[in-house]
């Protein structure tokens, strides 16, 4: 019951980790590919499920700080699990009647679930992290290591003695276990597409700049001018900050880095134009200025007053009001899904921007 409940509780805690993990996971690919892998992504989200498993597995479930006594428990005889065996077990070597019985007593599953608790780690390491038999070997050694530190500190001193013994044992049977996986995933890699090709396919899907990785680009620049607007303003009481981080933002640093913005580079994007392109950023961008901000404040601002004193002229003009503000939210809400969809904007084509991707390929084999 202890291994449901600390994957239930993993369970519980993994949509909340992802939530967190997602997007800085998402501009790590886009810089580095170009494209979000399907594939990658369910390896790497298994991964951390999987590793948030074992961690709970290892200190679930939690016990009452008074029943913790203030000892530290170790065992750094080896092979003890053998010696054990062969005591609390029905094991009896010239009686075979006796051999599978003993294999379903505690102390043998103990042993066997600490091998097979880390085998996926095994498999993990030498199919998409690219590691050989020694690495895996002592990264899977690490783990244990970290594993039993976390027992014998009673969770980094949390508890003020250990609540669960630290043993050798467990280092060795762990290790095994990365080790038998290692072994496994070579059959693995045999039917499962390799990382080779899982990179390739990303670099060549990132050749194609979509909607989605344009709007990440936005979001970021916008978040850097709203957060650099806010600094400047509020370190020198400039009331024009947040003009004059729009034009070093979105019209200086394309200008100086020929066409990249922060949200450009961290997205691996370049604007690009045949001719002119200095004169077309600098005239795009004055156009999303006046699209995205001006003209909805000019549309928005005259009803941002309601001083009627009529109660009946105010409530029509609240109406009109939210009616306005919702018909301005879907207009550029319906601009966002043709981005999403198009990868492309009318305003790019008026002043004839392309981006391009600018993520450096490097060759691989199996290039697919």
């Amino acid at each position: 019951m202890g291994y449901v409940f600390a994957i239930q509780v993993a369970l519980s805690m993994f949509p909340a980790l992802a939530f967190l993990f997602t997007l800085p996971y998402i501009l790590s690919q886009y810089h580095k590919y170009g494209a979000v892998s399907l594939y990658r992504t369910i390896i790497i989200y298994s991964f951390i499920f999987y590793m948030m498993c074992i961690y709970f597995l290892v200190i679930l479930p939690l016990p009452d700080i008074a029943d913790v006594g203030t000892e530290r428990l170790i065992n750094l005889r080896p092979f003890n699990f053998i010696r054990d065996f062969m005591k609390e077990t029905v094991f009896r070597i010239g009686d075979t009647s006796t051999y599978i019985p003993a294999l379903k007593q505690s102390c043998v599953y103990v042993v066997v679930f600490n091998v097979f608790m880390t085998m996926p780690f095994g498999i993990y390491l030498r199919y998409y992290f690219k590691c050989g038999f020694i690495k895996t070997t002592i990264l899977t050694l690490l783990l244990s290591a970290f594993f039993e530190f976390t027992q014998y500190t009673g969770i980094y001193f949390a508890y003020p003695g250990s609540y669960r013994l630290c043993d050798v044992d467990d280092l060795i049977q762990n290790t095994t276990g990365g080790m038998l996986g290692y072994a496994v995933a070579g059959l693995a890699m045999k039917i499962l597409p390799s990382r080779e090709k899982i990179d390739n396919r990303a670099y060549k899907r990132g050749e194609n700049v979509t909607g989605f990785r344009r709007l990440f680009m936005y979001a970021i620049d916008i978040a850097v001018l709203l957060i650099s607007s806010s600094v400047l303003q509020f370190c020198t009481e400039f009331q024009y900050a947040a003009p004059v981080m729009f034009v070093v933002i979105f019209i200086f640093m394309p200008l100086v880095t020929h066409g990249r913005t922060i949200g450009a580079w961290i997205v691996n994007l370049k604007m690009d134009a045949s001719d002119r392109w200095r004169l077309r950023i600098v005239l795009r961008h004055i156009f999303m200025m006046i699209y995205y901000y001006v003209i909805p404040m000019a549309v928005i601002l005259p009803f941002g007053d309601i001083k009627q004193t009529d109660i009946i002229n105010r409530e029509k003009m609240i109406i009109i009001k939210i009616g306005i503000l919702m018909a301005v939210f879907l207009f550029y809400m319906i601009q966002i899904i043709i981005i999403m969809i198009s990868g492309k904007t009318f305003y790019d084509k008026l002043f004839k921007i392309t981006f391009v991707n600018t993520v450096k390929r490097k060759v691989k084999k199996d290039d697919v």
